[in-house]
């Protein structure tokens, strides 16, 4: 055999079955670039979506916070005008029982006093 002789009449079935696997090979790639941009768009899609979702139960939860903390400090208020009306009211009748002490022991001395010069 030299190397002048012609190649095998199925060398041309060979290379089309070359070219039919690159086309397949590049359908492949082509394929797989589509899926993997789709991929890629998706993921972002549910990143974004996810911080929204976390932006809006920061937002919410500061909401909730921020109302709790106005009840609280609404009944905290409430309780302590409570307290302070009840301490003012023992400050009165802690100064209406000195004050009648005092004025009946004024009393008491005043006549003593008086009568001694009634007496004398």
């Amino acid at each position: 055999m030299s190397g002048h002789e012609a190649p095998p009449a199925n060398g041309g079935a060979n290379v089309e079955s070359l070219k039919r696997v690159r086309q397949i090979e590049l359908e492949a790639a082509a394929k797989l670039a589509q899926l993997k941009a789709s991929g890629d768009a998706a993921l972002k899609q549910l990143g974004d979506e996810a911080a929204a979702a976390v932006h809006q139960a920061r937002t919410e939860a500061e909401a909730w916070r921020t109302g709790f903390l106005a009840k609280a400090r609404a009944a905290a208020e409430a309780e302590a005008a409570g307290l302070l009306a009840e301490g003012g009211k023992a400050a009165r009748e802690i100064e209406e029982r000195t004050t009648q002490s005092v004025a009946a022991k004024r009393d008491a001395v005043l006549k003593t006093v008086l009568g001694a010069f009634r007496d004398a």
